[in-house]
């Protein structure tokens, strides 16, 4: 107990010392000093005006290091203690035409609030994804949209609106919802799939931005959205960089 108790007065004091030096080490004694002369005033006075000084000096790093100690804190409890975005609930319309959109749940199941302000979506038709990632497309912008811990709202996808499907893309669709109508089944290896990927940027609580990536493939059979485990697409919570002020 004493060896802790020695470790934080030790820290304060390290503390202490390193503000308190460098207030001491600014102009104020060497202001006070020319307006002592300036004015004639006595020794006893400089001596006595010196020490207000030097208090003053000593409150203000004793606050400084508090400071410090506070900010670390509080960091330390915001990492631990972060927001935590998912994407749930995902839906599509339009599945067998040639226009398809659809929406997915953005929830917050950490422990903290976050400020959504942007994301992106888009779909994609193909066998197996590409290697390269979204993260330099541009997404819709959001008004500060707060997402206390345990809270969703609903975003539409993609991006810019409804996915005009190319010929390419209607027929792979058609072909294998086809497939799937007469064999009760999906065994064909042979079959385009469909992808939803994109991100979500949000500011946590210490005003970092945040960047939570996902990826999710069509279930033909189920006809619900999967997880699908892409490292280009799906990560989450990259911290970019503090909105402070």
């Amino acid at each position: 107990m004493l060896r802790v108790v020695w470790s934080l007065i030790r820290l304060y004091a390290l503390g202490l010392v390193k503000h308190l030096v460098a207030l001491l080490s600014c102009a104020a004694f060497t202001v006070l000093g020319v307006y002592a002369a300036w004015t004639g005033r006595s020794n006893s006075w400089f001596v006595n005006a010196s020490f207000v000084v030097a208090s003053g000096a000593f409150v203000v790093a004793s606050f400084l290091t508090w400071k410090d100690e506070h900010d670390r804190y509080t960091a330390a409890a915001l990492t631990m203690h972060r927001p935590k975005i998912t994407v749930k609930s995902m839906s599509i319309e339009g599945m067998g035409t040639t226009e398809l959109s659809g929406s997915f749940l953005v929830v917050n199941s950490g422990e903290t609030k976050a400020v959504l302000q942007c994301h992106y979506s888009e779909i994609i038709v193909t066998p197996v994804l590409p290697a390269m990632t979204t993260s330099q497309n541009v997404g819709d912008q959001v008004a500060d949209v707060e997402l206390p811990p345990g809270q969703s709202v609903r975003v539409s996808f993609p991006t810019g609106g409804a996915k005009t499907l190319g010929f390419p893309e209607f027929s792979a669709i058609g072909n294998r919802l086809e497939y799937i109508k007469k064999q009760r089944r999906d065994t064909g290896t042979d079959f385009d799939n469909l992808f939803v990927v994109g991100w979500i940027k949000y500011l946590d609580e210490g005003r970092v931005l945040r960047t939570v990536g996902f990826c999710k493939k069509y279930n033909f059979v189920t006809e619900r959205f999967e997880r699908e485990a892409d490292e280009f697409y799906e990560y989450g919570d990259h911290g970019e960089t503090s909105d402070s002020p």
